[in-house]
């Protein structure tokens, strides 16, 4: 987590972003450094609420598709899937270039 947390850190596409698009949410007349650092955190916050969100949707979609029924539904549907793309590209002709 921690070698994560340096590279992510010392990302420069990251420092770009926030030298480009920061500025735009910055108030003139007001302190600058408070500003960034509350835009700063409201960054970190709403990335760990999406990153959150994100994990537990993820956690519960592996949860369902790690069921043998559901795996023999997915493999049955993708099989079929696969039938009917490969009998489509069979009977499919081909553009005659001249």
């Amino acid at each position: 987590m921690r070698q994560s947390m340096l590279a992510n850190v010392l990302n420069p596409k990251a420092a770009l972003f926030f030298v480009a698009v920061l500025p735009q949410f910055l108030t003139p007349g007001s302190s600058v450094a408070g500003q960034v650092i509350v835009l700063g955190l409201l960054d970190v916050a709403l990335g760990l609420f999406w990153w959150t969100v994100f994990v537990l949707a993820i956690r519960r979609v592996t949860t369902l598709l790690g069921s043998n029924r559901s795996r023999v539904v997915l493999d049955r549907v993708s099989g079929v899937a696969l039938v009917g793309l490969g009998g489509a590209l069979a009977f499919t002709g081909r553009a005659r270039t001249t």
